[in-house]
């Protein structure tokens, strides 16, 4: 699929305002976040092993 000149300029265009403003976001509240969400590295790491988890245990299920 070709995207034509227009389409690749908005796409680049999306991408760098997106970025900065995800940028601005999250130095704006890095003093914040701190003291807000202590702890929460535990959390995603629980789901992302509940996840994986999940997978392994649906990949080599029928294999027994």
């Amino acid at each position: 699929m070709k995207f034509s000149q227009g389409q690749v300029v908005f796409i680049i265009f999306f991408l760098i305002v997106f970025i900065a403003a995800l940028a601005w976001s999250f130095l704006r509240d890095k003093n914040t976040s701190g003291k807000h969400f202590k702890g929460a590295w535990r959390i995603l790491l629980f789901f992302l092993l509940i996840m994986v988890s999940m997978s392994l245990l649906i990949r080599y299920s029928g294999r027994f």
